[in-house]
């Protein structure tokens, strides 16, 4: 006998529910099954042998798909080549991508145009990526890491990589081509440069308690740190000390290398008179602060308002220093352009006083302007990029072009400004152009796809000025050009349910594939431990357009799902049957596809249907559907045919749905059913009366009428159920056991939580004679003072229920361990069987008599994606 079940968390009185998702069709992917435990084992056989919970096996799951990603533009710069060299995330991970004149990927490029940041062990999440190019055109990047949270905080890190121009990883740089450098504090990096000595990264600052430091690093070409430069390699910004002042925080921003190799640097202070000023330091090639320039090495400018003056950009061209920055007063900033003298003066021959202001660009009062600098030409031309803000936040790119002198020029698109009509959503600071060998110009973005079945999503786009500031036609589609590539990328799989069927276990994941929308996916592994490669695609089918799922697999596979239809924007929620082998079965519904009848006064939410086989070939299906009048939400019941995917008619009513009582959803996001086929019952939990945070189990005949027989209504609510025991009790779930009904309770006080099982006599009242008072704890009691949860699995061969437990002491100790209970004895005794070293939570987990536990652990984060299996015997 194979039973199923989902393992959830149930700690410190919060109880956490997972959810259910599933998928097929044929596709282009490539998968690996890997086993970390040593070699396979052979096929499981049945046997009287007890179920000791030892760990049998563990096999990584990785899991590649090709699809058009969700993309967000980072950087992007002009390669010696002619490409543009294009940061970006891709799929919620950091990539490199090289584009190519006319727009289109360079598909010579890594994989398929692509080429995707190395993991870090330890480091979950990134910032800021930069990219840059060195003389060999070698492709730089540099990106900060954020590690796990820990009982110490959470570590930070810098990394650089180096690549060829051909997308490979260049292994002769640092450690197999790839220099991490830890940080007690996160730097995030602002820019990375390459001279002829090495290479610069620029970091904003971190906090050393009182106010935020700011950061160069230099690195040789080697990647290992140059000891020789400043302080071992490392150059520390302190907010300078001005009498009257009070500056706690550097900010850098930008860095340019002068003729001379030495670096000009710009950024913001923060003091609590001046507000925000912005800077500039002089840093000479050892990496000392040139103290005879400026004010000590410092220029630091206030505009008269002095309430918000940041530098951003910085640029040195023809012996003159030019900036870019934001000013004077927030919300309203003003887009600022200065030009200084290399002795740190204001060239006062640029627009009069050595500032341009470019205010409410796009002409409307109350919004801000963001500036940065994009190129200046032979002729000591300024090209500016920005965005111009109105005062609801819309959002519009521009390139301005200046004269020499500081003014616009007035030939340049329409008065000196050319606007990029992007969609008004897709905005962000200036970042991403490229001004090309023909001083033509390439402005990328990001352009937001809404789909109503996910967040929204967004493709890279690219637009191109001509030297006349207005669109080039020729370029893409009326000038712009969208990256629709589809990639191969590993996915994560995130679990969402499984089952036994004969001896194979079915683990069912959701999935996101970016602008392609959601899938399932369903990966089958036989007794051995090993993916059925005859199934699907070495063991992996896929569904798409799903957005969550329930699966029950008898004489097919059968799916509860919300389908997401593209062309009407809608969710439905539907049923799809297949043969074992894959296949739609076309005699069920309309070509193995059938859409549940609906109430047009209701409408679905994702994520909350459940369903059950019962034994007069019908599934019985639930689900929260909403009132769309009030958004109130009811439990929904309906009764498909197995076979054909007709639906029952009630004989009374004539209605295909039955609608309850309006239902509270706030302790669970699903209602949950399951069919007695002994004595021809259904049971159906989910939430009580509105607002009242609690559970109601309600007991039907196989016609869908109330069972009188069971708490004399046919109805138990929480409320009368917990009343009968000493402590607070939670119904948690319902279980099946031998044809008796078992409820799953989380029992608390005000300091500590324990899961119990509970058994239900065929009245519905509790079992008495099971365990103590009508309680089984299998991991302890309150007066041990721990939080423990559990979940219940049972085994048919041997009368045993198998509970697996999650207990975190009193002292912040966890351990998972697994306890059986024998429904058999009198009275009944609960016996420790193992513990578990090192133990995880699994997110899905389902147990055969013969297989034991097969559970399902995802670990996924937008550096990394790790789902495995593990067997338990």
């Amino acid at each position: 006998m194979d039973v199923s079940g989902t393992l959830h968390t149930y700690l410190r009185a919060f109880l956490l529910f997972f959810v259910t998702v599933f998928v097929f069709a044929g596709c282009t992917l490539s998968a690996s099954f890997t086993d970390l435990t040593g070699s396979a084992e052979a096929p499981s056989a049945p046997s009287g042998s007890n179920f000791l919970g030892q760990l049998s096996k563990t096999s990584a799951i990785n899991w590649s798909y090709e699809f058009d990603a969700t993309e967000s533009v980072e950087r992007a710069i002009l390669s010696a080549s002619g490409d543009r060299i294009v940061a970006a995330v891709v799929n919620s991970g950091p990539v490199v991508m090289r584009i190519r004149p006319d727009g289109s990927v360079n598909t010579a490029f890594g994989n398929n145009g692509l080429i995707s940041l190395p993991t870090v062990p330890t480091y979950n999440g990134f910032n800021a990526i930069y990219v840059s190019e060195d003389s060999n055109q070698n492709i730089l990047v540099g990106w900060s890491l954020e590690g796990d949270w820990n009982a110490n905080g959470r570590n930070y890190a810098i990394a650089i990589a180096r690549f060829s121009s051909s997308g490979s990883l260049d292994l002769t740089f640092g450690n197999s081509g790839l220099f991490v450098f830890e940080l007690t504090e996160p730097i995030y990096v602002r820019g990375i440069l390459a001279d002829a000595s090495g290479y610069f990264i620029i970091g904003p600052g971190n906090f050393n308690g009182t106010g935020y430091l700011g950061y160069i690093f230099k690195i040789k070409e080697d990647g290992t740190f140059d000891t020789n430069y400043a302080n071992n390699g490392r150059l520390i910004f302190n907010p300078p000390v001005v009498v009257g002042e009070n500056f706690r925080d550097m900010h850098l921003s930008a860095a340019s290398i002068a003729p001379d190799s030495s670096l000009y640097i710009t950024g913001q202070i923060y003091g609590d008179i001046s507000g925000y000023s912005g800077v500039i330091y002089k840093v000479l090639a050892t990496g000392a602060i040139d103290g005879t320039w400026g004010n000590s090495g410092l220029v630091r400018y206030d505009s008269p308002a002095q309430a918000w003056d940041t530098f951003h950009d910085i640029k040195i061209h023809d012996n003159k220093i030019y900036i870019a920055g934001e000013g004077p007063n927030f919300p309203d900033l003003d887009g600022v352009i200065l030009r200084y003298n290399l002795n740190g003066t204001l060239d006062n021959t640029f627009d009069g006083d050595g500032v341009q202001r470019l205010k409410d660009v796009a002409g409307f009062g109350g919004g801000a302007d963001y500036v940065r600098i994009l190129a200046i030409d032979s002729a000591g031309n300024i090209f500016i990029h920005g965005t111009s803000l109105d005062a609801a936040d819309s959002n519009y790119t521009f390139i301005a072009k200046l004269l020499p002198n500081g003014s616009l020029d007035a030939s340049y698109g329409i008065a000196g400004i050319a606007f990029i009509d992007f969609e008004r959503d897709a905005w962000d600071y200036p970042r991403a152009a490229v001004f090309n060998s023909d001083e033509s110009i390439t402005v990328f973005n990001n352009f937001v796809i809404r789909d109503a079945s996910t967040s929204q999503k967004g493709n890279l786009v690219s637009a191109k000025l001509l030297t006349s500031g207005t669109m080039d036609n020729t370029y893409g589609e009326n000038g712009f050009k969208e990256n629709s590539e589809k990639y191969l990328q590993i996915v994560n799989l995130e679990p969402t349910h499984s089952q036994f069927h004969d001896g194979a276990f079915y683990a069912v994941y959701s999935a996101q594939t970016g602008n392609d929308g959601p899938i399932l996916v369903i990966h089958k592994t036989l007794p051995n431990g090993n993916s059925d490669t005859n199934f699907g695609d070495s063991g992996f089918f896929v569904v798409k357009r799903v957005l969550a799922a329930k699966m029950i697999i008898s004489d097919g596979i059968y799916l509860l799902a919300e389908y997401f239809d593209s062309n009407s924007y809608e969710l439905n929620l539907r049923i799809f049957k297949y043969s074992l082998d894959g296949s739609p079965d076309s005699n069920f519904g309309v070509g193995g596809i059938m859409e549940l009848p609906w109430d047009e006064d209701f409408e679905t939410s994702t994520r909350n249907g459940q369903m059950a086989m019962g034994p007069d070939l019908h599934l019985y299906v639930t689900a929260y559907i909403f009132d769309i009048a009030n958004g109130e939400p009811h439990t929904a019941l309906w009764k498909v045919h197995s076979q054909t995917g007709a639906p029952w008619e009630d004989p009374q009513t004539s209605n295909t749905i039955k609608i309850l009582a309006p239902a509270d959803n706030g302790r669970s996001n699903e209602p949950t059913i399951i069919v007695d086929d002994i004595h021809n019952k259904v049971y159906l939990m989910s939430g009580d009366a509105p607002g009242s945070e609690t559970m109601i189990i309600r007991r039907y005949n196989l016609d869908l009428s109330p069972d009188t027989d069971f708490n004399s209504t046919g109805a138990l609510a929480e409320t009368e159920f917990s009343g009968q025991f000493t402590e607070f009790v939670e119904i948690n779930k319902m279980h099946l056991f031998n044809g008796d009904l078992y409820v799953s309770v989380y029992e608390q006080n005000e300091d500590f939580g324990v899961s119990a099982l509970v058994k239900l006599t065929n009245t519905g009242a509790v079992d008495t004679s099971f365990g103590e008072d009508g309680l089984v704890h299998p991991g302890g009691n309150l007066t041990d003072r721990i939080w423990h949860s559990a979940d219940f699995y049972y085994d048919e061969v041997r009368k045993n229920i198998i509970a697996a437990n999650y207990t975190e002491t009193e002292d912040e100790n966890f351990l998972m361990s697994f306890s059986k209970i024998n429904i058999t004895s009198a009275p009944v005794s609960t016996t420790f069987v193992t513990e578990v070293p090192n133990p995880v939570y699994f997110n899905n987990c389902s147990f055969s008599s013969v297989h034991g536990l097969h559970c399902i652990k995802n670990d996924w984060s937008p550096s990394k994606t790790e789902t495995s299996l593990s067997i338990f015997k």
